[in-house]
């Protein structure tokens, strides 16, 4: 599948290439090598954020269409911004004319026509697999296998070792009868995401993994849909280089990035800290990382009260409420087929009266957390990654549940972007555990920009 993802990127540039240059001479308008440059790089990682260059995405082609209407809009913003603050000398010979041209040849006939079937062709050419409960086959057949290889059907988990070496694997989540509520079905199915990653690495495989309550998730990177459920993609890399290094070089360059921001704003809100709560304005509290360890996180004051900043400190009330939001879900009856659902809440306590209205408005901007770029330039933490929990947390965590310590802790993770702290507590542990099974460039892309988008909804932060 590396293969088709190459062809595509290729076959995008030949034809923006060939656009280009056409537009330019019928147009009659000079080359500027620096705005063609810079405008197919930003089509590019755009695609790449929404996943277009997934082979799978050809299986739905109206979620397809509505990608590709979301990258043409947030590359044409992206294009203009950028030309208006920094390619400002460039305007005086730049076509508006010949740029908004190849938006219309580019952009919507090239990727609505040409694209949609060479990737339709390639995905014919894909071995295709599945180990699907008699209702998603049923949807396979009716949505999907018009678009793809005719499918090899296997019956047992055992079934994807032995036989399965490349292609695409669509799985359901098959409950066993110890099932019985909500918090043993997400350990279940963590479970057998564990298991199925296991079985295909180092392999040409990508797994697609099928249950109702992926519903719940808010998969907005998910790119195959089996009626309404979207599929929660498993791969067959580690991304040790990914992992190792590259990472790390992200983190120091997002650092440097995000460090004139700090020195602008930190005055002000050291000000405002210590004139509202007094000392300290930044305190340190005791939080878990990778591997268990404990490591001491920085924040901004936004209480009255200061509470962890010894490892053996707890805060009752905030205690208690963990233990209510865990009991949730497991005292909620699990239904096969159907969602059971449990009412959303905050993760954090609200209303309590240790808050004060300057430390509501700071959470309300994520700004209490800003301080974390200097642990992030420390190595304790990565920008992207499950949140650090306090010790007192993890201790009464499900055993299962642990595996979100096998990478590094974040900033921002997967269910603040996916749910922004109000999802079930077991919902959102399973997040950062599948975030420990498939850590990757793109999906640490996908976590950075909505970020951004989830820190301007502020009505749902707290």
């Amino acid at each position: 599948m590396r293969f088709s993802k190459l062809i595509l990127f290729v076959t995008d540039l030949i034809f923006y290439l060939f656009i280009y240059i056409f537009l330019v001479k019928i147009l009659k308008r000079p080359y500027i090598n620096i705005i063609a440059l810079l405008l197919f790089s930003i089509f590019f990682l755009v695609f790449f954020f929404f996943f277009l260059y997934e082979i799978e995405i050809f299986f739905n082609r109206l979620l397809y269409f509505l990608k590709l209407i979301r990258s043409n809009f947030y590359s044409f913003v992206l294009f203009w911004a950028i030309w208006w603050l920094v390619l400002k000398s460039q305007w005086p010979i730049a076509s508006r004319l010949l740029i908004l041209t190849i938006f219309l040849f580019f952009g919507i006939i090239y990727t609505f026509t040409i694209r949609l079937f060479l990737g339709a062709f390639l995905l014919k050419w894909v071995n295709i697999y599945l180990l699907l409960s008699p209702k998603h086959k049923r949807l396979y057949r009716g949505k999907l296998m018009k678009y793809g290889k005719k499918p090899v059907e296997l019956k047992t988990f055992e079934d994807v070792e032995a036989k399965v070496k490349s292609g695409i694997l669509f799985v359901s989540y098959f409950p066993s009868n110890m099932v019985k509520t909500r918090a043993q079905m997400w350990e279940e199915y963590y479970s057998q995401l564990f298991e199925i990653k296991k079985a295909i690495l180092g392999r040409k495989v990508k797994v697609l993994f099928f249950n109702i309550y992926n519903l719940e998730l808010e998969l907005d990177f998910a790119n195959v849909y089996l009626g309404e459920i979207p599929s929660l993609e498993i791969t067959p890399s580690l991304h040790k280089l990914y992992v190792s290094f590259f990472k790390r070089v992200f983190d120091l360059l997002f650092f440097l990035l995000l460090f004139p921001l700090t020195i602008i704003l930190h005055p002000f809100i050291f000000f405002f800290i210590k004139l509202k709560l007094g000392s300290p304005v930044v305190f340190k509290q005791i939080r878990i990382k990778k591997d268990l360890q404990t490591f001491s996180l920085f924040k901004y004051r936004t209480m009255r009260i200061i509470s962890g900043t010894k490892e053996n400190d707890v805060d009752e009330v905030h205690l208690n409420y963990i233990k209510t939001l865990l009991s949730e879900e497991e005292s909620t009856e699990f239904i096969e087929n159907e969602i059971n659902p449990v009412e959303k809440k905050l993760r954090k306590l609200k209303n309590r009266g240790e808050f004060d209205l300057l430390g509501l408005f700071l959470r309300k901007l994520s700004l209490d957390e800003l301080p974390q770029i200097f642990n992030v330039l420390k190595g304790d933490m990565s920008f992207v990654g499950p949140r650090p929990a306090l010790p007192y947390e993890v201790k009464i965590y499900p055993t299962w549940a642990l595996n979100r310590f096998n990478v590094e802790q974040g900033i921002t993770g997967l269910w603040q972007v996916s749910g922004r702290g109000v999802m079930p507590l077991h919902t959102s542990l399973f997040l950062d555990c599948y975030y420990s099974l498939e850590q990757s460039p793109s999906l640490d892309l996908f976590i950075f920009i909505k970020t951004i988008g989830s820190i301007l909804k502020i009505s749902k932060v707290f």
